[in-house]
């Protein structure tokens, strides 16, 4: 069971296995948070994780605007995943 900071709540948390599919190089795990039970997909190689989805949920203070706040995790989450013309579209 893996012991990690949750994306969705943000805490320490252990992940229980919910579901994997192994393929020719990779394999993806479905694991759910014990404190949230949001799932996180991990993609392993080699025995190794390399990637996790979603990499992380960006908190907002309550005093930033609807309209900036989205746009700013809309800039978070391209930049997460290397999309970086969206990244600058949306800053």
């Amino acid at each position: 069971m893996p012991v990690i900071n949750c994306p969705y709540c943000d805490v320490r948390s252990t992940f229980r296995w919910k579901s994997d599919h192994k393929g020719e190089s990779s394999s993806f795990l479905v694991y759910q948070c014990d404190n949230c039970h949001e799932l996180i997909l991990l993609i392993a190689k080699g025995g190794k994780t390399v990637d996790q989805y979603p990499m992380r949920i960006p908190k907002l203070d309550k005093s930033i605007p609807d309209r900036v706040g989205n746009d700013y995790v809309e800039a978070i989450k391209c930049f997460d995943i290397g999309a970086n013309e969206g990244t600058r579209k949306n800053l």
